[in-house]
């Protein structure tokens, strides 16, 4: 509440869920294990997919400078884990869809040295 006080009502409102289908999580896996089998590696990439996902957006300032942000990580025992984000901005990068779609992939098909 404190930061909607100062810095007004949010401009972003961010979801970012694991996706088992990650190639680093299916190569990280032997030949008969599903990711459901291995949590530790879906939370691992999850982790360092989202550690780039928050510098992305609040150091680099992808999407516009944020002022504020305020975010919740979330692991659940039998599901997967997901991260929400509200983010107060003072400038705007506008994007089409199109625009906004590439940029996601990429950042999300980026390739981790610790994979390598």
């Amino acid at each position: 509440m404190a930061i909607v006080r100062h810095y007004s009502k949010p401009s972003l409102f961010i979801t970012f869920t694991c996706n088992p289908q990650w190639p680093e999580i299916k190569s990280s896996l032997f030949n008969n294990e599903q990711p459901s089998d291995r949590p530790d590696i879906c939370v691992r990439v999850f982790n360092i997919k989202l550690r780039q996902l928050l510098t992305d957006l609040t150091k680099r300032g992808y999407l516009g400078k944020v002022d504020a942000y305020t975010a919740v990580k979330e692991d659940q025992k039998r599901g997967k884990s997901y991260f929400h984000c509200i983010q107060n901005k003072s400038t705007y990068i506008l994007w089409n869809s199109v625009g906004c779609n590439m940029f996601f992939w990429t950042l999300l098909n980026s390739t981790h040295e610790i994979f390598h």
